[in-house]
């Protein structure tokens, strides 16, 4: 029987594009992880005999998106809003407590501040996965 698991302790990681072992460093700050929001489009097939009724088959998946707020410390996030500003696409992992890793390349899609008058100044990052989310046991 498995076990629930608790979302505290959850990192997300940039992985630094070195060929071969590349390296993957914690994102520092983050708040919460939404995501990866995978999907598959249905494509239509009804025909004239279909008896009345629409028929679907399935189509291409789509890896999503993954969004999450982070404190604003900009020194820690230099990496990543420089993948924002260049437009470049890197490899992420999201590593979760039971040892399972969803690992992803995407591109930073959106940044965003919010700077509320009773709490923390957050920028809300938004990634857009290219190609496969594979979900693995180990944490390396």
């Amino acid at each position: 029987m498995t076990s629930a698991i608790a979302g505290n302790g959850v990192l997300l990681q940039l992985g630094d594009g070195s060929t071969g072992s590349e390296t993957f460093t914690t994102i520092a700050e983050v708040l919460d992880i939404d995501g990866p929001s995978q999907a598959r489009e249905q494509l239509e097939v009804t025909s004239h005999s279909s008896n009345g009724w629409r028929e679907y088959i399935a189509g291409l998946r789509d890896g999503g998106e993954v969004s999450f707020p982070v404190n604003m410390v900009p020194a820690d996030q230099d990496d990543l809003r420089a993948l924002y500003d260049d437009g470049t696409q890197a490899n992420f992992k999201i590593i979760y407590p039971n040892g399972w890793k969803d690992t992803f390349a995407a591109i930073v899609t959106s940044w965003s501040t919010k700077s509320p008058v009773d709490g923390a100044v957050t920028d809300e990052i938004k990634l857009k996965i290219s190609g496969e989310v594979t979900r693995a046991q180990g944490t390396s």
